[in-house]
């Protein structure tokens, strides 16, 4: 339209300094040029945005059911392990007499109940994966909760756990991926070092911080130059590697962060989680105030 009005002003009438007509032409041409182009940059990084949100959505729903996937293949390697070597033993010397095969029997059918038990489990977490399920929960004692059940699932003493008084009355958000994801942990230390897996909990500001230690050969440098990088492991066998990326996956969407180091006595993971409370302190100067 500018350059409408100014066309008119030259047709019908004397225009003291015509020279500047083109150029006021280029300008305003340019300008609107760049508006739309400005325009057109804008829509297509909305439907850049758009697509990155979909495909981040996508990508998150695929990682929790990736790790419940993982959990429950964690959580089922040790029943079918004593149904297998049972089966084994009685393939090879036969089936055992009186009591000894009444207890095989109880044995194998125990497990099969627990193997039942961890599907059913898995297909009620798949249903409200996306957070759904989350809820706040006393901080250090859903930790012990989660290592506890780990513990007796896998047949071997309590993780060791100390934790600041500090803890008191925090809360943190929990969901069915968190309990999957520490398990996952439990299990990679728990390979690499047996029986020497601890934990501790100390509070750091407005979030927990969980520390998982082993006494073994520590994380391989692959790992720790690439945490939670998918199917980078220490093992090199094909198809680990899973466990880390999961695990940091789940973590990441409950608002926590995971480090990996090694320590002088072997793999140290902290874990730091956001709190729902305020601090101790502040709760103190509230009051006193």
């Amino acid at each position: 339209m500018a350059n409408l009005c100014i066309g008119a002003l030259v047709a019908f009438g004397p225009v003291p300094g015509t020279a500047l007509v083109p150029a006021f032409g280029l300008s305003s041409t340019l300008m609107a040029w760049f508006v739309l182009r400005l325009r057109l940059t804008v829509a297509a990084r909305d439907r850049a945005i758009d697509e990155l949100r979909r495909s981040k959505t996508e990508a998150d729903q695929l990682a929790g059911l990736g790790l419940l996937a993982s959990g429950m293949a964690h959580e089922l390697g040790t029943p079918l392990t004593t149904l297998a070597v049972t089966l084994d033993d009685w393939a090879e010397i036969g089936l055992p007499e009186g009591t000894a095969r009444q207890k095989d029997l109880e044995t194998m059918v125990a497990q099969l109940k627990r193997c039942r038990a961890i599907v059913t489990r898995t297909l009620q977490a798949a249903g409200r994966e996306r957070l759904e399920a989350a809820a706040a929960v006393p901080a250090e004692a859903e930790i012990r909760r989660i290592l506890a059940l780990w513990s007796g699932a896998r047949g071997r003493t309590r993780v060791p756990v100390t934790a600041d008084t500090s803890l008191r009355g925090a809360q943190m958000l929990s969901a069915p991926i968190l309990e999957a994801a520490l398990i996952n942990l439990f299990d990679n230390a728990e390979s690499a070092a047996p029986g020497t897996v601890a934990a501790s909990l100390s509070r750091a500001g407005d979030r927990l911080i969980l520390r998982l230690t082993d006494r073994g050969p520590g994380f391989p440098e692959t790992v720790l130059s690439q945490p939670g990088t998918p199917f980078v492991s220490g093992t090199g066998a094909p198809g680990r590697g899973l466990g880390l990326f999961l695990a940091r996956n789940a973590i990441d969407r409950l608002g926590g962060r995971m480090t990996l180091r090694n320590s002088a006595t072997g793999a140290e993971v902290e874990i730091a989680f956001p709190l729902l409370d305020r601090p101790q302190t502040e709760e103190a100067t509230d009051a006193r105030a």
